[in-house]
């Protein structure tokens, strides 16, 4: 509840709360290390998401929750080993989780200078949702030819 009414710091409080009775609660797991992601404590979310379940970190949304850590602590290049195991079939499909990946794929590949490979993500994200994040301005930076 805390964490929908934009009070991340205290859902994380509750959260603690929580998992210290149901250890085991995965999903719960999850939301945390979310949750502690929106206030920039990247090491800890880390932490988290990696003793999820092995079946439950091949889902997207932990995936991208871990990218986003990595890239939070401006570590692009574990980001991109992280998001080189996201889903292969399904990229076609642009779902709100998907768009995400294709993100911060994007962000990794501009970080570590790779601006081709960044555009191609951008691009399909703006193909699907000309207002997604800041895509509209990223395209501008990486392509001065990009009319948006």
């Amino acid at each position: 509840m805390y964490r929908r009414l934009d009070n991340p710091e205290e859902a994380i409080k509750y959260f603690e709360k929580y998992l210290a009775h149901y250890p085991d609660d995965a999903v719960t797991k999850l939301n945390y290390a979310v949750t502690l992601g929106t206030v920039g404590q990247y090491q800890k979310a880390i932490e988290v998401l990696q003793g999820l379940p092995t079946e439950m970190k091949q889902e997207l949304v932990v995936i991208n929750a871990l990218a986003s850590a990595f890239l939070g602590l401006n570590k692009p290049e574990l980001a991109l080993e992280i998001l080189e195991k996201g889903p292969i079939r399904s990229r076609k499909t642009m779902n709100e989780q998907m768009k995400l990946f294709r993100y911060l794929l994007g962000l990794t590949y501009k970080q570590l200078g790779e601006t081709e490979k960044a555009l191609k993500q951008f691009y399909k994200i703006y193909a699907e949702d000309t207002d997604y994040e800041d895509v509209r301005d990223l395209l501008k930076e990486l392509s001065p030819s990009f009319e948006g």
